[in-house]
C-alpha cells in the first residue's frame, strides 16, 4: 500500500530514468561512470538486462505495447562516450529486449508513450538541453503504424519542449511541457 519500501536495485548499472509493465517489471537506466544505459527485467534471482548489446546511453523514457510484451519503446538522447556517439531517437524491440531498431530519428526524444487502446498508435516527446535561451525541441510526434511512419502533431503547444507524455483513460493524450504545463488532445 506504499507505507513501506524497499531498495530493489542490486545489480542496476547507473541510475533508473524509468518503469514499466510488461509481463513483469522494467526498468532503464541511464549512463553512468563511462558506461551506456540499459534495458532491465526483474527476474526471481534479481534484474537481469535484456539489452545484451547496448544500442543507446542516455536512456529517458520507456513504453510497452498493450497486449504484446515482447513489443518495447525506449526514448533515447544523445550521448557522447568516448570513443563512441550514441545516437538519440525511439528505438523499438519486438523481441523482448533481445534487439533494438531505431524507430524515429531526433536527438532528443525525451519520453513515448503507447495508447492502451491501440498498440500500434506511438507518441513521442522531444526535448532539448534545460540552457537554451530558445526552446529547441521538435515537440510532439505521432505514429499510428507501431513506430513505420511519424508525421509532427505539435500543433498549438505553447512550447515545443516535452517533458511527458501519456494517455489517460478517456483515451485523451496528455503531454507535460517544460515550465508551460499540462495539454491534452482527443
Amino acid at each position: 500500500d506504499g507505507s513501506a519500501w524497499q531498495r530493489d536495485d542490486a545489480g542496476l548499472t547507473g541510475p533508473v530514468s524509468a518503469l514499466a509493465w510488461s509481463d513483469g517489471l522494467l526498468a532503464i537506466t541511464d549512463g553512468a561512470k563511462g558506461q551506456p544505459g540499459g534495458v532491465w527485467k526483474r527476474a526471481p534471482a534479481g534484474w537481469q538486462r535484456l539489452d545484451q548489446t547496448p544500442f543507446a546511453a542516455s536512456l529517458r523514457g520507456l513504453a510497452t505495447a498493450p497486449g504484446d510484451p515482447r513489443r518495447l519503446y525506449v526514448a533515447a538522447r544523445d550521448e557522447y562516450i568516448a570513443p563512441t556517439f550514441w545516437p538519440g531517437g525511439l528505438y523499438g524491440s519486438t523481441d523482448g529486449g533481445a534487439s533494438w531498431k531505431r524507430l524515429f530519428t531526433d536527438r532528443f526524444v525525451a519520453c513515448v508513450a503507447v495508447d492502451p487502446r491501440d498498440s500500434q498508435h506511438v507518441v513521442v516527446g522531444t526535448n532539448d538541453h534545460p540552457y537554451h535561451d530558445e526552446p529547441l525541441g521538435r515537440g510532439v510526434h505521432e505514429s499510428r503504424d507501431g513506430g513505420a511512419t511519424w508525421h509532427d502533431i505539435t500543433d498549438n503547444l505553447a512550447l515545443p519542449n516535452i517533458a511527458c507524455l501519456a494517455f489517460d483513460a478517456k483515451g485523451r493524450m496528455l503531454a507535460g511541457t517544460g515550465g508551460c504545463s499540462l495539454w491534452w488532445r482527443n
